[in-house]
């Protein structure tokens, strides 16, 4: 017994139309580029970039904005310490921008409009580029007096240590130097307090020595006067 079922077949222009829609699916899939995304900061030399490097700033990941030219945003965080990420695109141009998280996964405490951040493009990605695109993002640290580091290991945190004092900018800095003059002065007016106090006793000393004249306890005094120590 026959069936009594039909089964299409598609002519000539149908087949072209299968086959182009198939074609067009394997064509989006196929539409794929890759680049890498790098990092380092700026007070580092390049290739010296460690992940050490992400713990003495006080960073412990990055949140990576990805801006494609047709508007897409596309955000998500990296770990400071891998260096580098690649991404799997569709062909474009693209800019990035990275901004520090700390060990909460927030951005750092900035002081004085200082921005933890960083950002490259715009630049193109091709689909089969060999070797892929390589786009290295300089990244411009807090200052070690404000990122709530012991960047020297001395002990002594940000304000606290000699090289954030008195204008300095760095802990591993030199101390800034001191006023010499102020410190002269300083000195001098101390001092000056010691031959008063040697004038007193040369004076409470005249008095006791009931045989000394008058002119001779003024002499005594001039010689403690003499006598006293001064700086040179």
């Amino acid at each position: 017994m026959l069936s009594s079922r039909r089964f299409f077949v598609p002519g000539p222009r149908g087949l072209l139309g299968v086959l182009m829609a198939a074609l067009f699916v394997l064509g989006a899939c196929g539409e794929e580029a890759t680049y890498v995304l790098s990092w380092r900061f700026a007070d580092d030399p390049p290739g010296a970039f460690s992940a050490r490097t992400c713990g003495a700033h006080g960073v412990e990941a990055f949140r990576v904005t990805e801006t494609a030219d047709d508007g897409t945003v596309r955000r998500f965080n990296v770990l400071c310490g891998l260096g580098q990420a690649e991404r799997r695109v569709s062909p474009g141009t693209y800019r990035v921008g990275l901004t520090g998280l700390d060990f909460s996964g927030q951005p750092p405490e900035m002081a004085e409009g200082m921005v933890l951040s960083g950002a490259a493009g715009p630049f193109e990605v091709t689909e089969g580029q060999a070797p892929p695109l390589v786009v290295s993002v300089v990244v411009t640290p807090r200052s070690s007096c404000v990122d709530g580091v012991d960047n020297d290991a001395d002990g002594l945190v940000d304000g606290d240590d000699p090289g954030c004092q008195g204008g300095g900018v760095r802990e591993d800095g030199p101390a800034p130097a001191r006023d010499a003059g102020a410190i002269d002065g300083a000195g001098r007016e101390a001092d000056a307090a010691g031959p008063d106090a040697a004038g007193d006793g040369g004076g409470a000393a005249g008095a006791a020595d009931a045989g000394a004249s008058l002119d001779g306890a003024s002499d005594a005094g001039a010689d403690t006067q003499a006598d006293a120590p001064f700086p040179t």
